[in-house]
């Protein structure tokens, strides 16, 4: 496993974590923690490497306000940033052939624009090649 430093606009940092998979060329997973804990928790840790360990390249983090130790989660303008953040940290860092985007609870209240922000970095990157 490995750590990133993602910076989020000019509101700060998150880390991401890397469980890279066990054999090249699978999936990549962005899994998001919800509000009740953060990507140090038992269950996101479990989970992603065990499927890196069945060969899906996984990346979770934390968001803002769990980096700052704050208990209320940012509001969705911020949590969509994250989003955004993380998703062309992984594209940047990673190269993933492809990404599934899971979020969990706090990451649910952003959720509906996910697929936009996937769909805009997908379209960015074919138009930079």
């Amino acid at each position: 496993m490995t750590e990133l430093s993602l910076k989020v606009g000019t509101a700060g940092a998150v880390t991401a974590r890397h469980y890279a998979a066990s054999s090249d060329g699978g999936p990549t997973l962005v899994l998001a923690h919800g509000a009740g804990a953060d990507q140090r928790h038992r269950f996101m840790v479990t989970v992603a490497s065990d499927l890196a360990a069945a060969g899906v390249q996984v990346v979770t983090f934390n968001f803002l306000y769990t980096e700052q130790r704050r208990r209320s989660p940012d509001r969705a303008p911020l949590l969509e940033e994250t989003w955004r953040a993380v998703l062309e940290g992984v594209a940047t860092n990673i190269s993933p052939t492809g990404m599934l985007v899971v979020a969990l609870l706090t990451a649910a209240t952003a959720a509906g624009d996910v697929a936009k922000i996937t769909f805009t970095l997908r379209r960015t990157r074919s138009a930079a090649a």
